[in-house]
């Protein structure tokens, strides 16, 4: 493991599912984070506001990842 080797390991559990028809036909699939990632939300599934929320805050932590190592973003809840 990574951590055996001096590192650390970060994982994450997202169950965010989309409101609407569409999003409770779809539930939380593999992948499903990734339009908040990069903020591209397909049209044909809704976005409210809590998903444009939800993908400033995965932006903002996965972007500290890449930068630092860490995903623990300034301004937002502990990791």
């Amino acid at each position: 493991m990574i951590s055996a080797q001096g590192g650390q390991g970060f994982v994450y559990y997202f169950t965010r599912n989309r409101p609407g028809t569409s999003g409770d036909e779809l539930g939380v699939y593999h992948g499903a984070e990734l339009p908040y990632v990069f903020a591209q939300h397909d049209d044909w599934l809704p976005v409210d506001d809590a998903d444009s929320a939800l993908s400033s805050a995965i932006m903002d932590y996965w972007s500290s990842f890449a930068k630092n190592g860490s995903p623990q973003a300034t301004k937002r809840p502990g990791w």
